[in-house]
């Protein structure tokens, strides 16, 4: 199974920026034209309140533009985390020896994923021990092998704000959640961060976690709950057709 998220606004930033930062090889293409190199991204910036990106000039490059008007290029890389992502753009200049490209309306993420997400209640929360307090970070979905979870901006105070890292491990999780509006708990004894995505317009962050150690008896009992939410979604969907 493979998802694909499209990325929009600012979250385009943090993606390009990670691209940027892990040296990232990038396919790039001329749509219409014969023209295909390799890549890499150089900077973000900002002109006359317009983001773009910089890439270094492919060899042959101005010769493939060369009376073409409207550039339309198309992006495609892979970046440390094995996560693909594509997009297209359009428009774009020459500026000594670089290019400037204006920055994607979206970008695909592509990731294979062995496990079904599926979307939980909106009261659904993790919680566990950070630095000595209790954190409680909302649940957007679930699956058998992990979570996406979101801190909402001014949810832990300064004496104890989370600042997880990729990779970095969590013990000890409770999730709570409402089934059939009874209350569920299902205890995880551990999960790592695998990505985190800052939202620049309000403050959220968003941790996806994966689980890396539960008991047997927690995992049957989350993937009963997971189960229970597929078919509570599926009659809430029946009741909308009839």
């Amino acid at each position: 199974m493979t998802d694909i998220e499209q990325i929009r606004g600012d979250q385009r930033h943090g993606v390009l920026q990670k691209l940027i930062d892990d040296n990232a090889i990038v396919t790039f293409k001329m749509l219409g034209q014969d023209y295909e190199r390799l890549t890499i991204i150089t900077a973000l910036r900002l002109e006359n309140k317009t983001p773009y990106f910089v890439i270094d000039p492919p060899v042959g490059f101005e010769r493939a533009v060369a009376g073409i008007k409207q550039w339309r290029f198309y992006f495609e890389c892979l970046g440390k985390d094995k996560i693909q992502h594509r997009f297209r753009t359009l428009g774009g200049r020459m500026d000594k020896n670089e290019i400037r490209v204006p920055l994607p309306e979206s970008i695909e993420r592509f990731q294979r994923r062995r496990d079904f997400r599926i979307p939980v209640p909106a009261s659904t929360v993790v919680e566990f021990a950070w630095n000595q307090s209790r954190i409680r970070l909302g649940l957007k979905n679930i699956s058998r092998g992990g979570m996406l979870a979101t801190l909402k901006r001014g949810a832990v105070s300064a004496g104890s704000r989370l600042e997880l890292r990729v990779d970095q491990k969590i013990t000890n999780l409770k999730i709570e959640l409402l089934l059939n509006k009874q209350p569920v708990r299902i205890n995880v004894d551990q999960a790592r961060v695998v990505r985190l995505d800052k939202q620049a317009a309000n403050g959220d962050v968003h941790y996806a976690l994966k689980i890396t150690a539960i008991s047997t008896d927690q995992r049957k009992h989350l993937l009963e709950s997971i189960y229970a939410l597929q078919r509570e979604q599926i009659r809430k969907r029946q009741r909308i057709y009839e």
